[in-house]
């Protein structure tokens, strides 16, 4: 209801738009690229307006490349956790190096 907060969700989630295209298509991220945090479930109504969706693709001469790669939004709550005890369950599977490193898996 704020005019002043909505335009500035709309030009933040423009900039994420472009800043997440830029890394997609610098990291050639065919599988997609993954928005994750509180800030990213929050402003979901947001990201599904289509500004973050154009931005995103807005990379000429790339732009047919940019609309083949798929974006998502992690909404679990304990998503980092999760990884973290799938990681501590088989270690292997995940191609760290832990040489050198203070901890160990």
């Amino acid at each position: 209801s704020d005019p002043v907060a909505e335009e500035a969700l709309s030009m933040f989630v423009t900039c994420l738009g472009r800043t997440a295209g830029d890394l997609a298509l610098v990291f050639m991220s065919r599988g997609g690229v993954f928005l994750t945090g509180g800030i990213a479930q929050k402003i979901l109504p947001a990201l599904k307006t289509g500004n973050f969706r154009t931005a995103f693709e807005d990379k000429a001469p790339h732009s047919e490349l940019m609309r083949t790669m798929p974006v998502y939004v992690i909404t679990h709550p304990l998503a980092a956790l999760s990884g973290l005890a799938a990681y501590a369950r088989n270690p292997s599977l995940f191609g760290v190096q832990t040489a050198g490193r203070r901890w160990r898996a």
